[in-house]
């Protein structure tokens, strides 16, 4: 390689060099330099969490023989079953010292030095079903 084509391809990768700080700076002058964690944590609250929650199969406890309080019938296993549904997040809050409730913003929460947390519950559901023992034979569950 000569120094004619030396200089060329120097040239040629400073220009690049410049463009790409060029595209980094409208990137951030754009997004901000957070904005894709933010995004990324708004897509995980929005839709992520809740499924991971709908893929969770039920919990499910059996707890072995009692005595039923209805005539002859023996209790022989109790399941009980436990399915979580939807979630609900509330928005941050805080109680001031004079017991006023407001909603907590980010800028606030950091110039204060507040915890930025915000509840999160979920609806849950629960069966019972009891398995009895009918003249020494399994017959039926039950809800």
């Amino acid at each position: 390689m000569n120094d004619d084509q030396k200089q060329s391809r120097k040239k040629q990768h400073s220009l690049l060099e410049e463009k790409l700080w060029t595209i980094l700076k409208k990137f951030f002058q754009e997004k901000g330099l957070v904005r894709h964690q933010i995004d990324s944590f708004n897509d995980f609250i929005q839709n992520n969490i809740q499924e991971i929650i709908d893929d969770m199969p039920p919990i499910v406890i059996n707890i072995p023989f009692m005595d039923s309080p209805v005539s002859n019938e023996k209790i022989i296993e109790t399941k009980i079953v436990i399915r979580f549904g939807q979630l609900h997040l509330s928005k941050p809050t805080f109680i001031e010292d004079d017991g006023v409730a407001h909603t907590l913003l980010p800028k606030e929460a950091r110039i204060r030095g507040l915890s930025y947390s915000s509840p999160l519950y979920c609806d849950i559901s629960k069966t019972k079903l009891n398995v009895y023992l009918k003249n020494e034979k399994k017959t039926r569950g039950t809800i």
